[in-house]
């Protein structure tokens, strides 16, 4: 962390203000912590950092809508997938792990049309040829 960070997240759990980042930290009982931080330019005059986490909090709220529009435009007949693929990624949000949610998300977005729906799923830095081994030619 450097001076200026703010935190608006520990272990996942959004926070605002000091206090509740002093209570989530105070709860870690020596284990390593987990930061969503907000970092400000270099050289560019600090914003108020409540307006700019507030900012970040929504468009992230502005994305999810988006992505769950278009989850109800190509599963909207589909709602057992729909259900499914929700849960696999509530599963990926708590376990963070990035192979898992690969492979599932392959076993159950299997149509064409589903590929949208993986384009826009966004997981940090993406390893190498996923995209490729969710795309299956003649689905």
């Amino acid at each position: 962390m450097e001076l200026g960070d703010l935190v608006l997240e520990v272990n996942g759990t959004p926070v605002t203000g000091q206090e509740a980042v002093a209570v989530l930290g105070g709860s870690c009982h020596g284990r390593s912590l987990r930061l969503g931080l907000l970092r400000p330019q270099r050289g560019v005059s600090p914003q108020d950092p409540l307006s700019s986490a507030e900012a970040v909090r929504q468009e992230r709220k502005q994305k999810a809508q988006e992505f769950s529009k278009k989850v109800d435009d190509i599963l909207s007949d589909q709602p057992e997938v729909k259900e499914k693929m929700f849960t696999i990624l509530k599963q990926y949000a708590a376990e963070r792990k990035v192979e898992y949610l690969a492979y599932a998300l392959c076993m159950v977005l299997t149509q064409e049309s589903h590929q949208h729906l993986i384009d826009n799923i966004r997981i940090g830095p993406v390893p190498p040829g996923l995209g490729k081994r969710c795309h299956k030619s003649g689905s």
